[in-house]
């Protein structure tokens, strides 16, 4: 016969935990089924919304319409975890909140309204937690790889290995960002075109001379 204790002992084994990733243009839940006897997880459920905190006024902070915008995206996240038995919430804001002059006061406004507590991550830990979501999903063997993550507000090149995260860089570029900064509803002539390749070049050039300075003239490098 099975006690209680050894039913609260089964029911404990696989709990349900979500991400929240809140970015330049889109903020992603998360969420999976951890298994703590296997030491293994499963992804249970994916969902995103383009909240576009990207949106700044002139002083560069957040725009209310894009707090607004996010604050109904995780009062909804939040609504589905507590609905489907999620036990913990892990929330992490990248370069649109960490720039923004009031981007602690938006962490605050959304701990009040939705009792969600944002962690402000540097671009750095940004890189080191791209390299441990690749690491999770591919077999990386005996070679090095750089990985490339383009985000809306900022652009990490990292240099890994299946055993160590080598280099982590994080530049200030990113495809919202040039957006508001370079584009409009013009269309893209050459001298405009060629004029982004030069900006975006140089804007990327302290990361790659990093990532290459690592790299110690690895032949096996893949991308």
């Amino acid at each position: 016969m099975i006690q209680k204790q050894d039913l609260r002992y089964f029911q404990e084994k696989q709990i349900l935990v979500a991400s929240i990733d809140i970015g330049t243009n889109s903020t992603h839940l998360l969420v999976a089924e951890i298994n703590l006897e296997l030491k293994s997880f499963s992804i249970k459920f994916t969902d995103k919304s383009t909240t576009r905190l990207g949106e700044r006024d002139e002083e560069g902070n957040l725009t209310e319409e894009s707090i607004q915008r996010a604050l109904v995206t995780l009062k909804r996240f939040k609504e589905y975890c507590k609905s489907n038995g999620v036990k913990q919430i892990v929330t992490a804001a990248t370069s649109a909140v960490r720039e923004a002059p009031n981007g602690q006061d938006f962490i605050r406004r959304v701990l009040d309204e939705t009792d969600i507590q944002i962690e402000m991550i540097s671009g750095s830990e940004e890189a080191r937690l791209i390299y441990l979501g690749v690491l999770s999903g591919m077999a990386f063997e005996d070679q090095s790889f750089v990985i490339i993550d383009i985000g809306g507000g900022s652009t990490e090149l990292i240099l890994a290995d299946k055993k160590d995260a080598i280099a982590l860089t994080s530049s200030r570029i990113g495809a919202v960002r040039l957006k508001n900064d370079f584009l409009n509803k013009e269309s893209i002539n050459s001298e405009r075109s060629s004029f982004l390749t030069t900006f975006i070049k140089g804007s990327l050039e302290p990361s790659v001379r990093k990532i290459k300075s690592r790299s110690k003239g690895d032949k096996t490098l893949s991308m």
